[in-house]
């Protein structure tokens, strides 16, 4: 009975164990197609979501500009000319005056950024004439210097030009002294032997 048991067991355990395998290698596959799905899903939203951002920036910017060049035409518009709603001609050279105030506005606005232009390359040269005047300055300071430090090199080598002179005044003297003094000695001496020879013819 148990033999018989075991063997009617076996055809219905096998099949169980392949339902579990077969559930198991399926199931997974069916768990990863949603979870895909969702990224993809995700990922759509996402590519939308940036696509209105940039789509109401593009708006906004375009909104902006609109609304500047409007107002650019209703300051220039009253200075340029006068309409009158109810005159047909007015009304057809409406658009002739806004293209005209268009264009007035852009030449303004170019003539401003040229002014810029202008004011910034005149700052320029401004700067390099500044730096150029201090860069002479300073040139100037040191041709200054050293004059300055010439003359007093001059002055030193005249001055030792007169010490020196001075030495050769007094040595001069010295020698003129000195020769004085020996002629004095000669002299002396020379009377010395007069004296000596007229004591001698005395006695004799």
């Amino acid at each position: 009975m148990i033999a018989a048991a075991a063997a009617a067991a076996t055809p219905a355990t096998r099949a169980a164990a392949a339902t579990k395998l077969t559930t198991k290698a399926v199931i997974p596959q069916y768990q990863q197609q949603p979870q895909q799905q969702q990224q993809q899903q995700q990922q759509q939203q996402q590519q939308q979501q940036q696509q209105q951002q940039q789509q109401q920036q593009q708006k906004k910017h375009t909104a902006k500009t609109w609304l500047s060049l409007s107002a650019l035409l209703q300051r220039l518009l009253p200075k340029v000319l006068y309409i009158k709603p109810s005159s047909d001609a007015a009304a057809a050279a409406a658009p002739a005056a806004a293209a005209a105030a268009a264009a007035t506005a852009a030449a303004a606005a170019e003539g401003a950024v040229a002014a810029e232009g202008a004011v910034a390359a005149e700052g320029a040269v401004a700067a390099e004439a500044a730096a150029a005047a201090e860069a002479a300055a300073a040139a100037e300071g040191a041709v200054a210097a050293d004059t300055a430090a010439a003359a007093g090199a001059i002055a030193a080598a005249a001055t030792a030009e007169t010490i020196a002179a001075v030495a050769i005044t007094a040595a001069a003297a010295t020698a003129a002294a000195t020769t004085a003094a020996a002629t004095t000695a000669a002299a002396a001496k020379a009377a010395a032997a007069k004296a000596a020879a007229a004591k001698a013819k005395k006695k004799q």
